[in-house]
C-alpha cells in the first residue's frame, strides 16, 4: 500500500513539478539568454523563453535595483518575476505596487502580458480581486496597489507596512517624490526590505536623487535592441529608422538618461550649482499664489511659493503648494506671510480676481495684497525669470525643494522643438499635459522682486 502512495506522491510531484517549469524565469545557467530548451540546476529542461542573464537582479545586498532600460527591454517582466519570487518564498509576504495611476497598476502590473498573474503558477493564487488588484497566494501573501495621479493617491501608501515595493514608471509620476518619501516609512517588515523600480530613464530630479544619492542603489541599464527576439521585426525597425539619433531616442530606445529633459526650462544641475543657505534678513520678502481653477480633490493645486531678496540675488525659500479650497489656500498664503515676515502677497487674478482679493483679506484684511494678470503665454512670463537662473541670481536651499524642483525640471511648454538626426528637420516636443502651478507662482513672485519689466498687467 506504502509504494502504491509513494507512485502517486512522485506522480504528483512530477505533474507539479512539470507545469511549474512553464513559470521557470531564473534558469540559474550563467551562459542561458532565455531561449527555451536549456536545463534548470536541477536538471529540469526549460521549456519556454525566460530571462536573460541581464533581467536577473544582481546579488548582493542592496536596497534598491533600478531597471533603467529602454522601451520593450522587459523590464516590467523583470520586476513581477523578482516579486514572484519573494511572494513564493516566504509566507505572508506584502509587496506594495506603485504606478502612474491605479488603471497601469491593475492593468499592466498585475493583469498585463507581463504582469504578476502572467508569471505566477495558477495553483499557488488563492484568489485576485479584479476590483482592487489585491493578489492573495495560498501562502498567505499579498499585494496592494497604489497609483499617483495625485498627491492624495500617492500619499495613500501612509500607514501600510511591506516587505517589498514596486515601482513602475516612476520617473513619469506627477508625485514620484511624494510616492517615493512616504513609502520609504512603509518599508519596515522582515529583515531584507527591498525596493524594485522599472522605468524609462527621464532626467527629473527625483531619478537624479535615487541613481546618484541614495544609498545601496543598484542599476540595472539595458537598450531595446537587446531585447530584439521577442519585439516584432517590423516595429524594431521603424523605431530605428524614426527615432535613432534624436534625444527621445536616446532616451526611450537606448535607455540613456540624459542630463537634461528635452524641452525644459530649467535643468536640477543647474540649480544644484547655485544652491545657498536662506539668508537671515532679506531686503523684501514675497508670498506668491496661483490659484487653482477648480477645487476638487484631483483639480491642479494652487501654487504658493515664498521668495526673498538681498540686493540683486534671489532666495526661494520655502513651498506651501497644494491641492487645496479657496479658504484652505488663503489661510496656508496668509500663514507663510506672517511666519516669514512677508511684505506682499501677490496672486494671479486670471481665475475671479475680486473673488482672490475677498479670500486672501477675509484671512487677513489687513494684508498688502498685489493682483497680477496674465496677458502673456508663460514661456514669455518665464523667460527673464530663467534668465536670472542662469546669471547665477536665483539660489534655492540645500536640501531642496522637491515639489517645485519636479516641475521645473520636467514640465515641457508648448511650441518646444528637438533636432530629428533621421530627417534632419526641427520636430515637436510634446508638451506635459499639466499646469505648472508651483511654476506659475515662482515667476510671479520672482518677477514682483526682481521688478523685470515685461508685458503683463497689474491690479
Amino acid at each position: 500500500m506504502s509504494t502504491v502512495l509513494d507512485t502517486v506522491s512522485r506522480i504528483a510531484l512530477l505533474r507539479q513539478v512539470e507545469q511549474e517549469l512553464q513559470y521557470v524565469w531564473d534558469c540559474g545557467n550563467p551562459d542561458c539568454e532565455g531561449q527555451p530548451g536549456c536545463r534548470t540546476r536541477q536538471g529540469f529542461i526549460v521549456p519556454v523563453r525566460h530571462a536573460r542573464r541581464a533581467q536577473i537582479p544582481p546579488e548582493g545586498d542592496w536596497r534598491s535595483v533600478v531597471f533603467c532600460t529602454g522601451r520593450g527591454w522587459g523590464k516590467s517582466r523583470s520586476a513581477a518575476e523578482y516579486v514572484k519570487n519573494r511572494m513564493l518564498g516566504e509566507p505572508e509576504h506584502r509587496v506594495g505596487i506603485i504606478a502612474p495611476d491605479f488603471g497601469i497598476a491593475k492593468n499592466l502590473c498585475m493583469e498585463g502580458e507581463s504582469g504578476l498573474l502572467a508569471c505566477m503558477p495558477k495553483n499557488r493564487v488563492k484568489s485576485y480581486n479584479k476590483t482592487t488588484g489585491v493578489l492573495t497566494l495560498t501562502n498567505g501573501s499579498m499585494t496592494q496597489l497604489f497609483g499617483a495621479t495625485t498627491q492624495m493617491d500617492a500619499e495613500k501608501v501612509r500607514g501600510f507596512q511591506f516587505h517589498t515595493m514596486w515601482y513602475e514608471e516612476l520617473a513619469t509620476m506627477r508625485y514620484g517624490e511624494v510616492a517615493w518619501d512616504i513609502a520609504q516609512f512603509s518599508l519596515r517588515l522582515g529583515q531584507d526590505p527591498r525596493i524594485v523600480v522599472t522605468t524609462t530613464p527621464r532626467a527629473t530630479p527625483l531619478m537624479k536623487r535615487i541613481l546618484k544619492r541614495e544609498p545601496g542603489v543598484q542599476v540595472v541599464r539595458g537598450r531595446t535592441i537587446d531585447n530584439e527576439q521577442n519585439l516584432a521585426t517590423a516595429t524594431v525597425e521603424y523605431l530605428r529608422a524614426r527615432y535613432e539619433g534624436t534625444t527621445l531616442g536616446r532616451q526611450e530606445l537606448e535607455g540613456e538618461l540624459l542630463e537634461m529633459m528635452p524641452g525644459a526650462l530649467w535643468d536640477l544641475d543647474v540649480l544644484d550649482r547655485d544652491r545657498q543657505a536662506i539668508p537671515a534678513k532679506f531686503d523684501r520678502v514675497v508670498v506668491a499664489v496661483d490659484p487653482a481653477g477648480s477645487h476638487r480633490d484631483d483639480s491642479d493645486e494652487t501654487g504658493i511659493i515664498v521668495v526673498g531678496q538681498v540686493r540683486d540675488h534671489y532666495w526661494v525659500i520655502a513651498d506651501y503648494s497644494g491641492t487645496y479650497t479657496p479658504d484652505q489656500w488663503s489661510r496656508q498664503a496668509i500663514m507663510a506671510y506672517r511666519e516669514h515676515g512677508a511684505d506682499r502677497v501677490v496672486a494671479e487674478g486670471n481665475y475671479g480676481g475680486d473673488m482672490v482679493e475677498a479670500t486672501l483679506r477675509a484671512a487677513d484684511r489687513n494684508v498688502s495684497y498685489r493682483r497680477v494678470t496674465a496677458t502673456r503665454g508663460k514661456v514669455l512670463r518665464a523667460e527673464p525669470i530663467v534668465a536670472l537662473y542662469e546669471r547665477h541670481l536665483v539660489h534655492h536651499p540645500d536640501p531642496g525643494l522637491p515639489g517645485l524642483e519636479e516641475q521645473m525640471c520636467t514640465w515641457i511648454p508648448p511650441g518646444q522643438f528637438e533636432f530629428d538626426g533621421a530627417t534632419e528637420m526641427q520636430v515637436p516636443i510634446p508638451p506635459s499635459p499639466w499646469s505648472p502651478d508651483r511654476i506659475d507662482a515662482l515667476v510671479w513672485g520672482l518677477t514682483e522682486l526682481s521688478q523685470v519689466k515685461k508685458r503683463y498687467s497689474h491690479g
